[in-house]
């Protein structure tokens, strides 16, 4: 019995332990943007760094609160296939600009998610 909780001890500390080296490494901010009354914050990431070859590239954007709480209210309003650095920029207090940027990946970016409202803040597209 002794040996068996040792065991679990010592799986969970591995665990803990890929979790710290790997940790936000799978997720990359590629970009940010607060709004022009700092309290909302609209930030790109790209997912797919963990994992190898077979982990297919994600890009998305949130918009969120400028305070972190425990629990985060943040939701994707946009999301592709592929890897690229979307541009960012708050075109008034509540009207945010999603702009596509060059692909950084060879995959070509598939949107799944495309939304042009979060709460009271309308989202806009525009590709370049």
């Amino acid at each position: 019995m002794k040996a068996c909780g040792c065991l679990l001890l010592g799986g969970l500390l591995l665990l803990g332990i890929a979790m710290v080296m790997c940790g936000d490494k799978c997720f990359q901010t590629v970009a940010s943007a607060a709004s022009p009354s700092g309290t909302l914050v609209a930030e790109a990431v790209v997912s797919g760094f963990c994992g190898g070859a077979t982990v297919g590239y994600h890009t998305a954007v949130k918009i969120r609160r400028d305070v972190r709480w425990w629990f985060d209210a943040s939701r994707h309003v946009f999301a592709a296939r592929g890897s690229f650095t979307p541009k960012l920029r708050w075109t008034g207090p509540r009207r945010l600009e999603i702009a596509y940027a060059g692909i950084v990946h060879a995959d070509i970016p598939s949107t799944v998610r495309k939304e042009t409202r979060w709460s009271d803040v309308e989202i806009v597209y525009r590709t370049e």
